[in-house]
């Protein structure tokens, strides 16, 4: 039963596992893997990073600190309020009809604090189930949901934190029963915490450093309803820099960076029999544990957990405040999961709107997310 979902997970979760050189049983796979899926445009053309991005519409969703940092003093018509809805047919070289979706939802109550909602709807679409002999069972229509309320506060005139609740959904397999087990949608709770500092105080200031952090998708082990076999949240910590240049009055260059890695075990080495000769038993880790845990266990020590950490590489050059040309790089080992890819971006304020668009190049064949666009659009109300 448990090989039978985790297969179930690392195909819808994207791991690209058909390429030669990714051994999957090494490969963290925890449940609701769509919630480290990137939906917003601007983040996607910077190469799918950006927790240290200047504030926007989107802002409750990649790092919701920056909230706090979207009340304008000087904006005589006090616009506190701002949406955003992102789109993207996601993956379809691996599915046809796979879809995800996002909308944020932001209040700025005052210079310190602010209040969002954030939605996410993966459409992960129809999928053939087959039992561990090839056998079909049903073909089921998969879907995931998580929404998320957020409460965020500055610390200083520099810095801010946000706390998020979030409430996830995940149908993979409809109701079925496999080997005597039984299938059912898994539901669940997580917190998310995040942390911003701008280096910006004043308008037309020649250059400045932001950074940001944050630790998503804490909570407890999950189950599709066989508990006998739990599994981890994608519990994440991110780290992030985005250094601007102000080029003239009204343009700007910023270059981004950030690591991130799922703070869950990496999974043991097994004999043929299934016993662990190498590294820890997961069953063993508690969610609560795995946020030291995680660190040490690593069959090949230090060496492999830093292999497990990915990195994204963005520039973004905005001309007149109106025009954005984006570019971006992620990097992940080629033994844990290989997905590398360039991203192009393009944003554009059109009558108080933003408007977002980013592509996905390959660097190899056989990444299932290669073409994919993503569209943004936000306005304040």
């Amino acid at each position: 039963m448990k090989k039978y979902l985790s297969i179930i997970l690392m195909t819808i979760g994207m791991k690209s596992y058909s390429q030669s050189q990714v051994n999957p049983t090494r490969i963290q796979v925890p449940s609701y893997q769509f919630q480290n899926f990137i939906y917003d445009a601007r983040s996607a053309g910077l190469g799918e990073g950006g927790i240290a991005l200047s504030p926007d519409e989107n802002s409750a969703y990649l790092n919701s600190a920056r909230l706090s940092f979207l009340w304008n003093r000087a904006d005589s018509t006090n616009k506190s309020l701002g949406i955003a809805v992102n789109y993207s047919p996601y993956a379809r070289n691996l599915i046809d009809d796979m879809n995800l979706l996002g909308a944020n939802i932001y209040k700025v109550k005052n210079e310190r604090e602010a209040f969002g909602l954030s939605v996410k709807y993966f459409m992960a679409g129809s999928v053939n189930l087959t039992d561990e002999v090839g056998t079909s069972i049903g073909v089921v229509t998969s879907s995931e949901l998580s929404l998320a309320g957020i409460y965020s506060r500055k610390l200083s005139t520099k810095s801010s934190l946000a706390i998020g609740l979030k409430y996830i959904y995940s149908n993979l397999t409809g109701k079925q029963s496999l080997l005597g087990q039984s299938l059912s949608p898994s539901t669940s709770f997580a917190a998310d915490v995040y942390y911003f500092h701008t280096g910006k105080l004043y308008e037309n200031q020649a250059h400045w450093l932001n950074y940001g952090a944050s630790i998503t998708n804490l909570g407890g082990k999950v189950s599709y309803g066989d508990v006998s076999n739990l599994n981890f949240q994608p519990t994440t910590l991110r780290l992030g820099l985005a250094q601007y240049i102000q080029v003239g009055r009204k343009n700007r260059l910023g270059l981004s960076l950030d690591a991130n890695r799922l703070l869950i075990p990496t999974p043991p080495v097994r004999d043929g029999k299934g016993n662990i000769v190498k590294g820890k038993d997961p069953a063993k880790v508690t969610a609560l544990g795995t946020l030291i845990e995680n660190w040490s266990s690593a069959p090949n020590g230090i060496s492999e957990t830093l292999k497990e950490i990915n990195y994204n590489l963005g520039i973004e050059l905005t001309l007149q405040e109106l025009l954005s040309l984006r570019g971006g790089y992620q990097y992940q080992d080629r033994t844990k999961g290989n997905m590398k890819f360039f991203t192009l971006g393009l944003g554009a304020k059109v009558k108080g709107m933003n408007l977002d668009l980013s592509y996905l190049i390959p660097q190899e064949s056989g990444n299932p997310l290669a073409h994919t666009l993503r569209f943004s659009l936000g306005m304040k109300l």
